[in-house]
């Protein structure tokens, strides 16, 4: 099991093509794994001018009755990256298994999402391993 005091926060969203758009986002790294959670997507997004266009959902409604989710949280197996420079821990990790996440769900609400992205982290830090340092 990997303690609290061993995990390691990320500054920065840790996947989505278009998370520069997201207005929310937590990242985890435990031991071989990393928990991301990204949300309040705003594709319309203009920050030189302070403006903000409409949330949208992140997609993946099963049906029209479905509520809509904008916020969604994914865990993927990651290994130390090799040759690298940088030192920032987006650099510093590559995902283990190609882009394949290996589990994730969907929240409406950034609450929710927070309990999701907290509920994975300590799901995964039962099960991760350590990673050797380089």
């Amino acid at each position: 099991m990997i303690k609290i005091k061993d995990w390691i926060w990320g500054g920065h969203a840790g996947h989505f093509i278009m998370r520069s758009r997201c207005l929310y986002h937590l990242t985890t790294y435990i031991g071989d794994h990393m928990i991301s959670t990204v949300g309040n997507l705003r594709p319309e997004l203009n920050r030189e001018y302070g403006k903000l266009g409409p949330i949208e959902s992140l997609g993946g409604r099963a049906k029209e009755t479905d509520p809509e989710m904008f916020y969604e949280t994914m865990v993927w197996k990651i290994v130390r990256a090799q040759n690298r420079d940088c030192d920032c821990m987006q650099c510093a990790y590559e995902f283990a298994g190609g882009d394949d996440y290996i589990d994730g769900i969907r929240s409406a609400t950034p609450g929710e999402a927070r309990k999701t992205h907290m509920a994975m982290c300590h799901k995964y830090a039962k099960v991760a391993k350590a990673l050797a340092e380089a």
